[in-house]
């Protein structure tokens, strides 16, 4: 049954069009609130629909090659600016927040982290090092076998 967050997540591809183009990445639908990015053979970047918000999460190999999240959106988002949050859509309901933060994280991501867009891994030291870190998360099973021929 179609419902507000898997519809909202059906529409990720349109609201990324222009990072999906611009970058190269692939798509790939999880389950019915997360989607996945993914630059092959570098990086993923999951957005996930909750309640009332989209979330991203970077998604890449470690050094042991295993599969891991990294919960990075604070401290991406704690980068943006009023640019970043120009033409977001009027209103005050579930689904124009949902769509605001969808068209925020992408707007923020191509004019403060075009280097994570292009598969730079350096912003990853300074993630750690902030009060944003807390650890790599290995991604679940379901997940790795749907994007592990990606990355």
């Amino acid at each position: 049954m179609e419902n507000l967050w898997s519809e909202l997540n059906e529409m990720i591809p349109f609201y990324y069009k222009d990072i999906i183009e611009q970058f190269s990445l692939v798509t790939v639908k999880l389950n019915d609130i997360e989607t996945i990015l993914i630059k092959r053979n570098s990086y993923g970047l999951k957005v996930s629909i909750d309640r009332f918000n989209a979330y991203l999460s970077y998604i890449m190999r470690n050094d042991d090659k295993k599969l891991v999240q990294l919960n990075c959106d604070s401290f991406i988002v704690e980068k943006f600016d009023k640019k970043d949050r120009e033409g977001i859509v009027l209103g005050e309901t579930v689904r124009e927040s949902i769509i605001n933060d969808l068209l925020i994280l992408k707007k923020g991501l191509l004019n403060k982290f075009s280097c994570l867009l292009n598969g730079d891994k350096q912003w990853i030291d300074s993630y750690k090092k902030s009060e944003w870190f807390y650890r790599e998360e290995r991604v679940s099973a379901d997940t790795e076998e749907k994007i592990k021929l990606f990355l």
